[in-house]
């Protein structure tokens, strides 16, 4: 009739249009900073919007979620055969190394060229030294010897209390809860706060795996923050995922592109996800 005939006219009248402005935002800013840039979206139509906001790369970026991307020849540079962890700090790579057996363990830091800025020793006496490095924002984090370190880029120790599991080998960072996780190849997953006070424990993940790095993926879209990097008889350089509210841990992928055992891990948004896939080199993957 009329009336249905009127109302299926307005409808097919109903419009959305998405309007924004600027309608272009081309800027370039240094790695590591941040920029706030005003956006107004309108809808001049009739109808209701829905709009979303997702980062999409240039055609010439794209990469597969774990495709192997770049490496770097840190033993080579730093001529230390026994690099064993690493963290990305203030647009620099910190590398943690064994100094070739001699006495004094020393960490290793370098620009994203790969070239030496300085270097300075660790705080105590071991074969390897620390194993893994976290940062908090403010402080470098590893653990060697029965005890943890907190320390500036400049190598000056801040903090130090006794390793809970003694010896844990594997550190990570939670922006979050402010905590510290540490473990060792075959221990639960322990969680302290930068004073050392116990918070938490898991117990290790099912199936006997043996971590070899821990690192911190805050946009984890599943929530599982914390990362594991394993080696097993049968498949080295595994990437694992867990989620520190439950325990429940997943397999992320088998590490393609590299060679030799990986040790030590970290988790950046700026740099992607850095890793020493043998003693001498760090790599790097895109990451999901």
């Amino acid at each position: 009739d009329l009336h249905r005939l009127i109302r299926r006219q307005r409808q097919m009248c109903i419009r959305d249009r998405f309007e924004a402005r600027p309608g272009r935002i081309e800027l370039s800013m240094p790695p590591g900073d941040t920029l706030t840039v005003p956006l107004r979206v309108g809808n001049p139509g009739n109808g209701p919007l829905s709009w979303s906001l997702a980062r999409v790369f240039p055609e010439d970026v794209r990469f597969d979620p774990w495709e192997h991307r770049w490496g770097l020849p840190a033993g080579e540079v730093v001529e230390d055969s026994r690099l064993v962890g690493v963290a990305f700090a203030e647009g620099c790579f910190f590398v943690a190394g064994g100094n070739n057996g001699e006495p004094e363990n020393r960490v290793y830091v370098l620009d994203r060229d790969g070239g030496l800025v300085r270097q300075f020793p660790q705080f105590a006496e071991s074969l390897y030294g620390m194993r893994d490095l976290a940062w908090d924002g403010h402080l470098l984090w590893g653990v060697d010897a029965g005890q943890v370190f907190g320390f500036t880029p400049r190598g000056d120790l801040e903090v130090q209390f006794d390793d809970p599991l003694n010896p844990s080998r594997y550190i990570a960072y939670d922006p979050e809860e402010e905590l510290l996780w540490l473990c060792n190849v075959s221990t639960p997953l322990v969680a302290v706060d930068r004073r050392g006070e116990r918070a938490g424990e898991l117990a290790r993940p099912e199936g006997g795996l043996h971590v070899y790095g821990l690192g911190w993926h805050p946009e984890d879209a599943d929530g599982f923050h914390l990362y594991l990097f394993t080696n097993e008889p049968d498949a080295e350089r595994q990437v694992y995922k867990l989620d520190p509210g439950t325990g429940e841990v997943r397999f992320v992928t088998q590490l393609g592109g590299v060679e030799g055992r990986i040790g030590g891990c970290a988790v950046t948004g700026v740099c992607l996800l850095y890793t020493s896939p043998s003693p001498r080199d760090l790599s790097t993957s895109r990451m999901p």
